[in-house]
């Protein structure tokens, strides 16, 4: 892993410094986002957060982004996050994917922010996550503009998402990572407000020092002497 101490370094900084605590950061494709976004998770799991990283990818591949199954993909990954967790934990159960949707069907927003709050006051009442910091990381988050722009998902998830973050009682550290078309996203008239509660980073490729050394590194430049 090459050329990226620096922008992880100040994602970092970011996160512990920033009140809101909602990152974003985008890039060109092969860019080394997903590798940047791997690297982070464990600068702060090593700090004492609970990360929980996953990709809208796996959505996206099924055919199958709706506002439901956004925010049930979110419940989901924590629930797995926790069961590799060993030793003390919260106890935290979550319903069916029928079940949730069903709960709410016009705003799942709320049914998951009832869940979070369900998350966070079950923290509180384990030792040695009281106060720990809970950071929801999603690669390819650009996958809910392109199901906004082909009418799968509702535009209004993002103002569900301000809402949940926003309240002190639901609310959660977040990294989103996605496509150089993040600028466009964020622009639009339904989600201007959302972003403007985040830090926005663009990730460049690497320079050539840098790119060099990520090919010549694993093998060894010796060889083609």
């Amino acid at each position: 892993f090459f050329g990226r101490d620096a922008f992880i370094s100040n994602l970092v900084n970011v996160m512990n410094s920033s009140k809101s605590k909602q990152l974003v950061f985008y890039g060109q494709k092969r860019s080394g986002k997903s590798s940047v976004l791997y690297w982070l998770e464990n600068e702060l799991k090593n700090s004492g957060a609970f990360c929980v990283r996953f990709s809208l990818g796996i959505l996206r591949s099924g055919g199958d982004i709706s506002s439901a199954s956004f925010f049930y993909l979110i419940l989901k990954n924590i629930h797995r996050a926790l069961r590799r967790i060993q030793g003390e934990k919260p106890d935290f159960t979550i319903p069916t994917p029928t079940e949730f949707e069903a709960e709410n069907p016009t705003n799942p927003g709320l049914s998951f922010a009832s869940y979070m709050i369900a998350f966070k006051d079950a923290c509180k009442e384990t030792p040695g996550w009281e106060n720990k910091l809970v950071v929801i990381m999603i690669d390819e988050f650009t996958y809910l503009y392109t199901g906004i722009k082909q009418g799968t998902v509702n535009p209004t998830i993002l103002q569900q998402w301000k809402s949940v973050i926003q309240d002190p009682d639901s609310s959660f550290a977040s990294v989103l990572v996605g496509q150089d078309v993040i600028p466009y996203f964020k622009n639009e008239v339904y989600a201007k407000n959302v972003f403007q509660m985040m830090e926005a980073f663009r990730l460049n490729y690497l320079d050539e020092v840098d790119a060099r050394a990520l090919v010549e590194s694993p093998i060894g430049k010796d060889r083609y002497a």
